[in-house]
């Protein structure tokens, strides 16, 4: 659950991100809600950081583009350009738009109303291995700036950074007194910290820890499936279906506009990038700095691999969730024709994690190497469909706690 598994990460996250001024929103202990903060100082600081974002991203990609530098270099530097581009993805909100923290919220309402109170239940492997991935990601973010200074000292000349656009950056001395070379350094190094401090927020606290949360809620509903004799029971899990169906649509809403089609975009690539970078120019990059890649490819194959899954359990489970409520209604004899609540049942549509009019299933392969692993025996998958999806925040809002 949220609140019990994540919540600890998320503010242990907010809090750095506060003192970087890279996150606008903060956690109300009075509420128990995340706020968008009111310190319109710390909401300025944020604009210029994205907008900064923005105009680092643009001017990598040009560098590497027609800069001077070889093929392999070029690679390596896409590595680079591919991990800004994500975080900037996740972290765009220029209007400091409530979507975000709002699905967190409506989350943890879902379960003070629903959820609490039932019995107590083991924590089950997507939550453990969750919060395993979490702490990976938490400690590569701040890996990832110190391996970046290594290499900027080593090579001042690797691509994308700000020093290698400079034609005479292999003359670059840093025993000399300081100068501009320094304050690029310094200014790289920022830009790289809050970057991925902010990007990874939504990233890791919404869409990551959100899925993980959908499977979550459907082990309740099943659990509460199996237990239900009378009609009125039944009743009671159709209606928790519908909130989270509400959950999912919000969900939905905020992800597929920027996250996932970065994810779907940028995640492969990087990984075939950082399989090439680690293969093939093992010797031509500082090896302190060398080890970098080698995390960063643990972090991308591992979101790959479990992520995806997930993503693709959550309408597998919404499938197998369903034909359960209706075949226990069966048995208990509650599914006559013309029975009000079998006719919601049939109502109901599975769940989706959607980006566009596409979303993920258990057909065909993503173009990942890997084989995802799990009971429903699944894989990532790419599943065209006509429909598209409409969040309804206002409603989830209003409805999310009352199953």
């Amino acid at each position: 659950m949220y609140s019990t598994y994540f919540l600890p990460f998320l503010l242990r996250h907010i809090k750095i991100g506060q003192k970087l001024k890279s996150i606008p929103y903060e956690f109300s202990q009075k509420s128990g809600k995340l706020v968008i903060t009111k310190d319109k100082t710390r909401i300025w600081i944020f604009r210029l950081q994205i907008v900064l974002h923005l105009m680092y991203c643009i001017a990598m990609l040009i560098h590497l583009c027609f800069g001077p530098s070889t093929v392999a270099r070029k690679l390596q530097g896409f590595v680079f350009f591919c991990m800004y581009t994500v975080v900037l993805c996740g972290r765009w909100n220029y209007d400091v738009n409530v979507a975000p923290i709002q699905v967190i919220n409506s989350a943890m309402e879902f379960e003070k109303k629903v959820v609490a109170g039932k019995p107590d239940w083991n924590v089950n492997l997507e939550t453990i291995l969750m919060k395993l991935l979490l702490q990976l990601v938490y400690y590569t973010i701040f890996a990832v700036p110190v391996a970046k200074l290594a290499l900027i000292l080593l090579d001042p000349c690797s691509p994308p950074f700000l020093l290698s656009m400079w034609v005479d950056c292999s003359s670059v001395k840093w025993t000399k007194s300081f100068g501009y070379q320094n304050l690029i350094l310094i200014f790289d190094i920022w830009m790289n910290i809050h970057a991925f401090i902010g990007g990874s927020f939504e990233i890791l606290y919404v869409y990551l820890t959100g899925i993980v949360c959908l499977l979550n809620y459907f082990d309740v509903l099943r659990r509460d499936i199996r237990a239900a004799e009378k009609a009125a029971q039944f009743k009671s899990c159709t209606c928790i279906y519908r909130s989270i169906q509400i959950l999912e649509k919000l969900f939905n809403g905020f992800l597929m506009l920027l996250i996932l089609p970065s994810f779907m975009i940028f995640m492969p690539t990087l990984q075939v990038l950082l399989q090439y970078v680690c293969i093939m120019m093992n010797n031509d990059i500082p090896k302190p700095a060398f080890l970098m890649f080698i995390l960063v490819w643990m972090n991308v194959f591992v979101n790959n691999v479990l992520v995806f899954t997930l993503a693709s359990w959550v309408n597998n489970v919404s499938i197998k969730v369903l034909k359960e409520n209706e075949k226990a209604m069966i048995h208990m004899g509650h599914a006559t024709r013309r029975s009000a609540i079998m006719k919601e049942v049939k109502a109901s549509t599975v769940l989706k994690i959607k980006f566009g009019s596409n979303f993920i299933d258990s057909g065909t392969p993503l173009g990942v190497p890997v084989r995802p692993f799990g009971p429903y025996g699944l894989e990532p998958a790419l599943h065209l469909e006509a429909s598209s999806v409409r969040a309804w925040p206002k409603m989830a809002c209003r409805n999310v706690a009352r199953p």
